[in-house]
């Protein structure tokens, strides 16, 4: 392919627009486009690295431990676990800002929210309807949660501002005589509606931090190509570093940089070498203390079939559904419908060799691996655009590096970019080459952005509300991925969180059961995710149906004996079977009020006044031995209780065999 003949921005078809319109056209269409996420609340991992995470919650005082351990270190910590992950997650500079914003926004005092922090309706009064739980205790997933339209504002702000560097580094250096495809390509990348989860989740300011400072270091390198400034060489190295931290993508600019280098400079072999050593420099610091914080991550077999999406597969199926996959983030940025926030097991169902997808997948990807390496060595734009969609792409297609998922919109973020100049490259080439009047040219071609912005704003924007909080985002997921583990599974926990909201009360049942019924689909595909075990026993629970709760809980026990959450939960069945051994008692059904009271006793052997209840169960059932014996045991766990002393006065009045 032959590149066009240079030409300057007032010959462009967009000429009509300044430069200056041009940044704040794609100000406030980024804006716009993103405004309506600001509102929203946590969802998905935000409760992961910022609610639950012990670090972030010190503030200031967390960072030490943020920069010199894994990113789920806390996690790890809270379920007795150890690193599951191969290769270790190290991007803590995401994680700082929002120990930094802890510190600013602090938390609710006693653990507990003040009235105005409640007032999700915002009419000036707690919402208790709203954010009680049927036991009065505060649910911090139902309200709008303290900061987090804040920390929504600065992944909008750094998406927003990373997208106009790019189109200054395009359209001052890159692509300086090609002003239409400057523009396209970052208007492209900024209403791309594969990027909401990127920026409407929290937790993956990661992503957007990474290409923001990505970005920042191509704008400095190409600044100290140009014009000499070792001051821009200097200020571009840490700021390579602060990209580093973002998120391991950055170490692909170890490729892109000569690539960049050899297409739009021409440079020879030792000035690639020479201008891309000190980045190589910084990068291999880097990895040293990537390697001292976190080592090289779990190497022990994986076990967890959500830790590694092909732990069931056969070596081929493997080996053909990572090679499909990619195809898949291809259809997603040709096609972004529908949007997901969880692309795990089993919603991706394995591939084998027969499958004539894989083999188009196959065939693609090859094309634009001899099309990059082509196109560069012909110091064609292209070259570099493809070159940086594929190497972004490596790192997440599980190819070479296992990132214990299948594929995330959130991963194809950076990789987008190429696609993008590919998509605005052959856009402006098709309607340049196009044999009609200039004027007409502006006219199409201006009317085919305003489309395409337009598309993507009727899909991006109710996304965004579809990711205000867990309910809205799980329920809304669980539609179009019913046979995914994870979207079933958080499916399911969010209709039991909802069963205990008393604006619910009318179909708490109703929700119990459907939750059931996700849970129970999880279970049928993956019959050992504790998770879901553990929910479909708290679902149980819920409905006063504790032989069934303590099923579950006795098989989540065998999978998982040290998960936290077992700790809270026979409790639990315990009081189940309390209450309903009380209202045997009270309808006047001794024998099932005793059955229910003897197995309170066989899970909590050391409760008195569990004992006591049975002893008493006994006596009211005239079977005074076994009361008698059952208030022995009460008495030698507390020999001061005084029901249980009284009790044995009553007995001593009858003649016991």
């Amino acid at each position: 392919m032959k590149a066009p003949a240079p030409h300057t921005e007032k010959s462009g078809l967009l000429s009509f627009l300044s430069y200056p319109f041009k940044v704040i056209l794609l100000l406030a269409i980024g804006t716009g486009f993103y405004i309506n996420a600001v509102p929203n609340e946590l969802a998905l991992d935000d409760g992961m690295v910022i609610e639950n995470n012990s670090y972030v919650l010190k503030g200031l005082a967390g960072i030490k431990d943020i920069l010199t351990h894994d990113a789920y270190q806390p996690v790890y910590d809270m379920l007795h676990s150890n690193q599951q992950l191969s290769g270790g997650r190290f991007r803590p500079l995401s994680i700082v800002t929002f120990a930094i914003e802890q510190q600013w926004i602090g938390t609710f005092q006693n653990g507990q929210p003040s009235p105005a922090d409640w007032d999700t309706n915002k009419n000036g009064q707690g919402d208790p309807e709203e954010d009680l739980n049927r036991d009065g205790v505060f649910n911090h997933r139902d309200f709008h949660v303290r900061g987090a339209a804040f920390r929504h504002g600065v992944n909008v702000f750094l998406y927003v501002f990373s997208v106009l560097i790019l189109f200054h580094m395009l359209h001052k250096y890159v692509l300086k005589d090609r002003p239409d495809i400057a523009f396209i390509t970052a208007l492209i990348f900024l209403v791309h509606p594969i990027h909401t989860e990127a920026v409407a989740n929290i937790k993956s300011r990661d992503e957007v931090m990474s290409f923001f400072f990505m970005m920042l270091t191509l704008l400095g390198f190409v600044r100290f190509t140009e014009k000499g400034s070792w001051w821009t060489l200097g200020l571009s190295l840490p700021i390579y570093a602060l990209a580093l931290l973002s998120k391991e993508y950055s170490i692909t600019l170890m490729l892109l940089l000569p690539v960049m280098l050899y297409v739009f400079y021409d440079k020879k072999w030792q000035a690639l070498v020479i201008r891309t050593l000190p980045y190589a420099l910084v990068a291999g610091v880097y990895i040293f203390f990537r390697i001292k914080a976190v080592g090289l991550g779990s190497n022990l077999p994986q076990t967890e079939i959500m830790n590694d999406p092909y732990l069931l597969a056969t070596v081929w199926q493997k080996k053909a559904t990572i090679l499909f996959t990619p195809l898949l983030y291809l259809k997603q940025l040709v096609f972004p419908h529908p949007l997901l926030a969880d692309y795990s097991y089993n919603h991706i169902p394995y591939r084998d060799f027969f499958d004539v997808e894989v083999w188009l997948s196959i065939g693609v990807h090859l094309a634009l691996l001899v099309s990059a390496i082509g196109l560069t060595l012909k110091k064609h734009p292209l070259g570099f655009a493809i070159s940086f969609y594929l190497a972004n792409l490596a790192l997440v297609c599980n190819l070479f590096v296992n990132i214990g998922g299948t594929l995330g919109e959130r991963l194809i973020f950076h990789s987008s970019l190429g696609f993008a100049m590919v998509a605005a490259w052959v856009i402006v080439q098709g309607i340049t080459s196009w044999k009609a009047a200039q004027k007409t040219k502006k006219i199409v071609l201006s009317a085919l952005l305003i489309l395409v912005t337009s598309v993507s704003a009727y899909k991006v924007i109710p996304r965004n509300a579809e990711w205000k909080n867990d309910r809205s985002l799980f329920l809304k997921d669980v539609q179009t991925a019913p046979r995914s583990v994870i979207a079933s599974n958080n499916a399911g926990a969010q209709l039991l969180e909802m069963a205990d909201f008393p604006k619910y009360s009318a179909q708490r049942e109703a929700l119990l059961q459907k939750a059931i019924e996700h849970l129970n689909r999880v279970i049928r595909i993956h019959p050992t995710y504790v998770p879901s075990v553990l929910n479909l026993g708290l679902a149980y629970i819920k409905l006063h149906q504790p032989d069934q709760a303590m099923a579950a809980l006795d098989r989540a026990k065998a999978l998982y004996p040290r998960h936290p959450f077992l700790e809270k939960a026979y409790p639990m069945v315990v009081d189940q079977y309390v209450y309903l051994g009380y209202k045997n008692g009270s309808e006047g059904n001794l024998d099932q009020a005793l059955e229910n009271f003897r197995k309170a006793v066989e899970i909590s052997p050391d409760n008195a006044k569990l004992w006591y209840e049975l002893g008493r169960a006994y006596a009211l059932s005239g079977r005074y031995l076994e009361a008698r014996q059952s208030w022995e045991k009460t008495l030698k766990l507390d020999p001061t209780h005084a029901e249980t002393l009284e009790g044995m006065k009553v007995l001593g009045r009858y003649r016991i065999r």
